[in-house]
């Protein structure tokens, strides 16, 4: 996976000692996001009525119809959610799912179909 601004280096990111995989497209809530934000930017320009040919900047079309990036909107939302996660007492359920830590190795195949914290309440 790379990182990557307008003046920063690449940057290969390491976790548990493991390389992550750069990808160049993503699925999220059932919408593919690809490293350039094209696909976010067809359905921009088909609202907005502008065709490749006529050569629009990306961002005067997002300015034309006063949207920001959809990556920077997914960002804010999951901060704000973790914001109200963090202001909850610690005796609400949702903080403790939020905490808990799952100890062991998961079993191979289909999960059962009850869930540990079922059978254990927290």
């Amino acid at each position: 996976m790379k990182i990557t601004r307008e003046k920063m280096k690449e940057l290969k990111i390491k976790l548990e000692g493991k390389y992550i995989e750069q990808v160049n497209s993503y699925k999220y809530l059932g919408v593919t996001f690809e490293e350039d934000g094209a696909m976010e930017m067809k359905y921009l320009r088909k609202v907005n009525g502008v065709n490749r040919l006529q050569r629009h900047r990306n961002e005067d079309i997002r300015r034309e119809l006063e949207i920001q990036p959809i990556t920077e909107y997914i960002e804010k939302r999951q901060l704000d959610w973790w914001g109200h996660l963090m202001r909850l007492p610690n005796n609400i359920p949702t903080r403790k799912i939020w905490e808990a830590r799952s100890y062991g190795k998961r079993k191979r195949g289909r999960p059962e179909e009850t869930s540990a914290f079922l059978n254990n309440p927290i």
